[in-house]
C-alpha cells in the first residue's frame, strides 16, 4: 500500500515537513560535501522525502557527487537541463528559492532528523495498514501475520535501512596505511593493556552496565581492545561472543592500530617512531588475517546518548552482539538537555544502565577527576559523583589507580556495592605500550579508605 493509498484508507494526510525538506536541499546546494556526510551518518535516503520533486532533486545531486561533479546552483541546473529534467525539479527559480530560504547550513542536521522522524511515522502508518490487510487475509495464519507485523516494526525501529557494518579487520587495514605514513612524520599514539587476572576477578560481564574509571592515559581504551579481542577472537566455537566497540574519541586508523598491536604483538613503539621493520610488517599482516576471523565490530557514532543506543540496538538485534564497550562516558550528551553537566551525566548513566539491563553486557569507560590527588589519597568509587547509577546494585565498578604504598598501577574491583573485593596489579611495558599482568595485590590501606568514605557519608 502506497502513502497515497494510506491517505485514502485513513482519511488523513501522512506526516511530513515541507520546510525541513526544503531546508535540507537548500543546505546541500550550499555545502553538499558536509551535509551529505551528515546525511550518510544518519543513514538518510531519498525515501525520507515526501514530495517527489524534492526526491528527484536529492537523487540528481547525489548522482552528481558520485561522479565527481561540483555542486552549486548552476551545475545542478545544467545537469538537470542535460537530462531534460528541468520540469521535474522546478527549474532554476525553484533551486534559487531553496537557497534563498536557507540562510545557513548549520541547521541541516536538525532538518534531517525531522525528516527521518516524519518518515518513521509514515512507515508506522503503512505498517499498521499492512497489518490490517494481513489480518483479513484468510490464507495467512495468525502466527504468520503476527510475524510480519513484528518484522515491519523491527524495520521501522532500525530506520528501515541497511546499516553499513564495520568489521575490525577493515579498520586494521587503515592502520597499516597510516603506519606507512609514519615514516613521513605522522604520529600514532596509544597504549594497549593486557588484563589476564582481571578477567578472573570480574568473572562474567553480566547483562548490565559495568563502569571502568581512571585518569587520562591510564589505559582504559586499551582495556576495551584487550577484552573485545578476547571475547570476539580468541574464544573458540560457540564460546565466541560477538562484541561491539564504540569509540567517541579515536580515529579509525588509531583504533585499528591498537587492535593490530594487540593481536599481532607488534612493537607499537617501533611503528610509531619509524613505521616498523620487516618483522613488524609480517606481524601486521598476520594480525589483519586473524582479525578477519573475529566477531568484533566497531563504530564511531555521534556522541549523543540516543544515537549510541540506536547503534547498539542494531548490532544486538541484527548481528547478535552480546558485549558492548563505550569509550568514553563524559563525551556523551543529550540533545536539548537544559540542566547542568552533572545532571546530564547522571541522566546518561541511568539511561545506559536501564538500556543494558537484561539485554546485553555493557562496559562504560569514564574519566576520573583529580580531586583525590589534591587530597593526597587514592581514588574510590566516591570520586565518581557524576554517576548516580552507582546506587544500582547490579553494577560492577573498576577503578584504575596508582597504589599509594608502591606506586604500582592497580585496578580495584567492586561488585554489587559490597565494598572493595579485589585488586589487580599491572606493570607498564613502555616498549610495547602494554601492561604486564602481575596478579592479585594483597589488601593494604585501600579498603580502609573506602570505608572512611562511607563513614563520612560522601554524596555520589
Amino acid at each position: 500500500m502506497t502513502h497515497d493509498q494510506e491517505a485514502q484508507f485513513t482519511g488523513r494526510i501522512p506526516p511530513y515537513s515541507e520546510e525541513a525538506e526544503r531546508g535540507v536541499l537548500g543546505a546541500i546546494l550550499m555545502d553538499a560535501e558536509r551535509v551529505l556526510m551528515v546525511a550518510d551518518k544518519k543513514n538518510f535516503t531519498d525515501s525520507a522525502f515526501y514530495f517527489n520533486q524534492h526526491k528527484k532533486i536529492f537523487n540528481l545531486i547525489r548522482d552528481m557527487v558520485e561522479t565527481g561533479d561540483s555542486i552549486d546552483l548552476l551545475t545542478v541546473h545544467n545537469k538537470a537541463k542535460s537530462l531534460d529534467a528541468l520540469d521535474d525539479i522546478g527549474g532554476l527559480p525553484y533551486l534559487q528559492a531553496l537557497i534563498d530560504g536557507t540562510p545557513t547550513t548549520a541547521h541541516a542536521e536538525h532538518y534531517l532528523l525531522i525528516m527521518i522522524e516524519k518518515q518513521a511515522r509514515r512507515d508506522l502508518i503503512k505498517s499498521g495498514s499492512d497489518t490490517v490487510t494481513d489480518a483479513y487475509d484468510e490464507e495467512l495464519s495468525t502466527i504468520e501475520a503476527a510475524d510480519r507485523m513484528s518484522e515491519r516494526a523491527k524495520n521501522i525501529k532500525h530506520g528501515k535501512r541497511e546499516r553499513e557494518v564495520h568489521r575490525v579487520d577493515i579498520i586494521a587495514a587503515k592502520a597499516d596505511a597510516q603506519w606507512e605514513s609514519v615514516r613521513n612524520g605522522v604520529d600514532t599514539g596509544g597504549v594497549r593493556t593486557k588484563y589476564g587476572t582481571l578477567g578472573k576477578v570480574l568473572g562474567k560481564y553480566r547483562k548490565s552496565m559495568t563502569t571502568f574509571a581512571a585518569q587520562s592515559a591510564w589505559g582504559k581504551s586499551s582495556h576495551m581492545l584487550d577484552e573485545s579481542v578476547s571475547m570476539g577472537y580468541h574464544r573458540i566455537g560457540d564460546a565466541r561472543e560477538p562484541t561491539l566497540c564504540l569509540s567517541l574519541e579515536m580515529s579509525e586508523a588509531d583504533l585499528g592500530g591498537r587492535f593490530v598491536s594487540n593481536v599481532g604483538d607488534v612493537n607499537a613503539f617501533s611503528l610509531d617512531q619509524h613505521g616498523g621493520d620487516a618483522e613488524d610488517v609480517k606481524r601486521i599482516k598476520y594480525a589483519q588475517a586473524e582479525l578477519a576471523k573475529s566477531d568484533v565490530y566497531v563504530e564511531f557514532p555521534d556522541a549523543y546518548a540516543h544515537d549510541i543506543t540506536d547503534v547498539i540496538e542494531y548490532y544486538v538485534d541484527e548481528m547478535g552482539v552480546t558485549m558492548v564497550f563505550v569509550d568514553y562516558f563524559q563525551l556523551i550528551g543529550i540533545r536539548g538537555f537544559r540542566q547542568g553537566k552533572v545532571e546530564m551525566h547522571n541522566e546518561v548513566s541511568k539511561m545506559f544502565a536501564r538500556h543494558a539491563r537484561g539485554n546485553y553486557s555493557l562496559c562504560m569507560y569514564a574519566q576520573l577527576g583529580r580531586e583525590f590527588e589534591r587530597q593526597g589519597r587514592e581514588p574510590t568509587r566516591w570520586d565518581m559523583k557524576w554517576c548516580d547509577a552507582l546506587n544500582d546494585d547490579s553494577r560492577q565498578i573498576m577503578i584504575g589507580k596508582y597504589a599509594r604504598d608502591t606506586g604500582d598501577r592497580v585496578v580495584s574491583v567492586e561488585k554489587n556495592n559490597s565494598g572493595l573485593c579485589n585488586e589487580v596489579c599491572m606493570n607498564l611495558n613502555a616498549r610495547r605500550y602494554s601492561f604486564d599482568d602481575v596478579g592479585l595485590r594483597p589488601f593494604g590501606e585501600d579498603g580502609k579508605d573506602l570505608q572512611a568514605g562511607k563513614e563520612q557519608d560522601m554524596p555520589i
